[in-house]
């Protein structure tokens, strides 16, 4: 019985192989949108990907700056509604930056909670968005986070962002980094205190530490860590 079929197995063996070479390129296109499959993915215009969403969030980051307080509420409650729905974190981090944006109480009680998620990409943007607000509370948010958040990178992204703020509470935030034993810590403090204060000691952690303890800063002495770039 095996044999009465194994003379039709070059035939069907040469009709495959005619299919394939004829039809390769109509599955290519059917089939276009898969990834790995076509050359680069090219999906559907109208799937909403997390490259499509991230970039349709960054439009409503353009339009922070244009008149209209209706149009800035309106966005802010939609934004603030759908932080609440999404479960992609690289998204809501996106959100989360683009809401930095919008001030508001509203929207600032949607970053102190941002800054309490469990995805620390998501805290990060927190402390980006916070640290545009530039005001008093976003120093002392931005404190907190930089004494007391589980992750290194959280912190440093808190201390980046104290730079961006001129005020005391600032300043005396980053004058607790300065005595961390991390050099990437002092580093990054030493270079927010001198975009937040205006000054210059040649990147040097005690004179740092004499500064914002009001003290003269002594002469300069070889750079320390801190001092150096990686």
């Amino acid at each position: 019985m095996h044999g009465s079929y194994g003379k039709y197995v070059p035939v069907l063996l040469l009709c495959l192989l005619l299919t394939m070479v004829t039809g390769c390129d109509t599955l290519r296109e059917d089939f276009s949108f898969l990834p790995g499959i076509g050359g680069p993915a090219a999906y559907p215009p109208d799937l909403p990907t997390p490259e499509r969403r991230v970039n349709s969030l960054r439009q409503l980051a353009r339009q922070a700056a244009a008149p209209g307080a209706e149009r800035q509420v309106t966005i802010t409650s939609g934004l603030i509604g759908a932080m609440r729905d999404e479960d992609d974190p690289i998204v809501l981090a996106e959100k989360v930056r683009i809401l930095g944006e919008y001030p508001s109480i509203v929207a600032d009680a949607e970053l102190e909670v941002a800054l309490q998620h469990d995805d620390k990409e998501v805290r990060q943007a927190a402390c980006e968005a916070w640290g545009r607000r530039g005001n008093a509370q976003a120093a002392s948010m931005l404190r907190s986070m930089l004494d007391g958040d589980r992750s290194m990178d959280v912190r440093l992204t808190a201390a980046r962002a104290l730079g961006t703020i001129r005020d005391p509470q600032a300043v005396a935030a980053l004058a607790t980094a300065l005595e961390d034993s991390d050099p990437a810590m002092q580093y990054q403090a030493v270079l927010s205190l001198e975009k937040s204060t205006g000054e210059n000691l040649d990147g040097n952690v005690q004179r740092w530490r004499d500064y914002v303890r009001r003290e003269s800063p002594p002469p300069a002495n070889p750079v320390e860590v801190a001092g150096r770039p990686w």
